[in-house]
């Protein structure tokens, strides 16, 4: 039997599995089909003061290229506070919410918050752009709650390495990296239109493509913070998941393969992870945590 189960400040989680901030956990039915399909924890869609107003059409395909001009929530935050939260306190596995996106944001939402939480995921949208800035950010979240704070941070950001360490040094309980990048452009040729954008063609990319800058990205954090990391960024397959965790993650986020594939896909990926540690003779899968090496070594070198 593999043990699939990892532990996030304080947090225990049955597997590594969380879906990525965004549609996956955008209301209580998909929150609760997440976990009747097996998710090691739930992460709600970024909530802030004010619902958002999402464009239509925002997200879009091209092969495996994944492009979105998404928001956070378009459910006001008194309806997740009075209605989806407390409709979820009878559950098996740990209840996250990401929040966004300011200091008052914060101030303003953690303590209507709490009650209903087992922790937090912060986000800033791209809006945060100085040390300062994200030091009065956790700060401001670590003196409203007892409850994990984990701050999510963008490739985008200054320096991601300081950034890291500034958030652990304010009291972040973990890291999850990366977010969608961007702004980007994609046309199609047929409608001689970009494929999504508003005011300007724009929008940002996430899925498959970014996964070698979330892979780098988990790997430095994880070697610069003491703190554990959440990897986020093109996960598609049960692979992708062990191959996070020996860059260093803890545990996985996946937000574009859900969309795509549904909650379904959590069964299929904790599958393909357990036939992998059985094959390989894993035990569990915290061995696998920050284990790989610099170069390849074939199987005659390891004999």
């Amino acid at each position: 039997m593999i043990d699939t189960a990892v532990e996030i400040a304080g947090l225990y989680l049955r597997n590594p599995l969380l879906p990525g901030s965004g549609p996956p956990g955008a209301t209580l039915r998909k929150l609760r089909k997440l976990e009747a399909a097996g998710i090691g924890a739930l992460l709600a869609k970024t909530i802030s003061s004010i619902p958002a107003e999402v464009p239509k059409p925002c997200m879009a395909f091209d092969g495996e290229l994944f492009f979105n001009i998404e928001k956070w929530s378009e459910i006001p935050a008194g309806e997740w506070i009075k209605e989806i939260l407390p409709a979820l306190q009878e559950r098996k596995v740990p209840l996250l919410v990401s929040v966004g996106y300011t200091p008052e944001d914060v101030k303003e939402l953690f303590p209507k918050l709490d009650e209903w939480v087992d922790g937090y995921e912060l986000s800033t949208h791209y809006r945060t752009s100085s040390q300062e800035q994200y030091r009065a950010l956790v700060g401001t979240a670590k003196s409203l709650t007892n409850k994990p704070v984990i701050m999510k941070l963008s490739a985008h950001a200054p320096d991601l390495l300081e950034t890291a360490k500034t958030c652990e040094d304010s009291g972040a309980d973990a890291i999850t990296a990366i977010n969608s990048i961007g702004p980007v452009l994609s046309i199609d040729i047929e409608k001689r239109a970009s494929r999504l954008g508003v005011e300007a063609p724009y929008a940002w990319l996430s899925g498959p493509a970014i996964k070698p800058l979330a892979m780098r990205a988990v790997y430095d954090i994880a070697r610069t913070v003491k703190i554990p990391v959440i990897a986020c960024g093109g996960v598609r397959d049960g692979r992708d998941v062990i191959e996070f965790m020996m860059a260093g993650a803890t545990a996985v986020q996946s937000c574009t393969t859900l969309i795509r594939n549904g909650p379904e896909w959590i069964g299929t990926a904790l599958q393909e992870i357990t036939a992998w540690c059985e094959t390989h003779h894993v035990n569990s899968l915290k061995e696998l945590i920050g284990t790989v090496t610099p170069h390849y070594i074939s199987s005659r070198e390891q004999k």
